[in-house]
C-alpha cells in the first residue's frame, strides 16, 4: 500500500481548516447582520425619541405659566389695534373665553375673540404680529375675512375681521380634580 504523501495530509488539513473557517464565517455573518438591522432599528427609536422629546420641550417653552388677567388681555389688544393704526371704534369686540383644557394635557387654552370692522389687510396683519408680539404662548388660531366693505380715505380696501387668538398656559391638573 502506498504511503500518504504528506501534500496529501496537509491539503486535507486545509481544506477542513477552510470548511471550518467558511462556516465560521457564514455564522459570524448571519450574526453580523441581524445585528446590524438590530442596530438600525434601535437608532431609528432613538431619532425618533428624541424628536418627541425635542418637540415637548419646545412646546413646553411656547407654554405661559400663568393666565392672563381679562383687564391686562383687554390692554394688550387695544395698544395692539391702537399702534396698527386702527381706530378704537374699529375694535368692535374684545370676547375672552373660559379657559378649557387642552384634552387630557396639562395646559389650558385662553381663547379670545376679537372683531375688527373697516381695517385694511395691512392693519390686521400690524395687529395680529402686535398682538402676539413677544408672547411665545400666544397664537392665531383663526382668522374670518369678509369681503371689503369700502375703501379707506387712501384707497385701500377695509375689511371686516374675526380674530380668535389662543394663549397657551401651563396647568397641572390636581389629583382630587382627575
Amino acid at each position: 500500500m502506498p504511503k500518504p504523501r504528506i501534500e496529501n495530509v496537509v491539503a486535507v488539513l486545509l481544506a477542513i481548516g477552510a470548511a471550518v473557517a467558511i462556516a465560521h464565517g457564514s455564522i459570524c455573518c448571519a450574526s453580523s447582520k441581524s445585528s446590524a438591522l438590530a442596530a438600525a432599528q434601535n437608532l431609528e427609536a432613538c431619532r425618533e425619541l428624541t424628536n418627541r422629546i425635542m418637540g415637548l420641550r419646545n412646546e413646553a417653552s411656547s407654554a405661559s405659566l400663568r393666565q392672563q388677567s381679562s383687564s391686562e388681555l383687554t390692554s394688550k389688544l387695544e395698544s395692539a389695534a391702537a399702534s396698527s393704526g386702527i381706530r378704537s371704534s374699529d375694535l368692535i369686540r374684545i370676547n375672552p373665553q373660559q379657559p378649557r383644557r387642552a384634552g387630557k394635557t396639562a395646559y389650558l387654552q385662553e381663547v379670545t375673540e376679537v372683531d375688527l370692522r373697516r381695517v385694511t389687510l395691512q392693519q390686521l396683519a400690524r395687529f395680529l404680529l402686535s398682538a402676539v408680539g413677544e408672547d411665545s404662548a400666544m397664537y392665531v388660531s383663526s382668522i374670518r375675512i369678509n369681503a371689503p366693505r369700502n375703501s379707506d380715505a387712501n384707497g385701500q380696501e377695509t375689511w371686516d375681521a374675526e380674530v380668535s387668538l389662543t394663549r397657551l398656559v401651563f396647568s397641572p391638573q390636581s389629583a382630587r380634580s382627575t
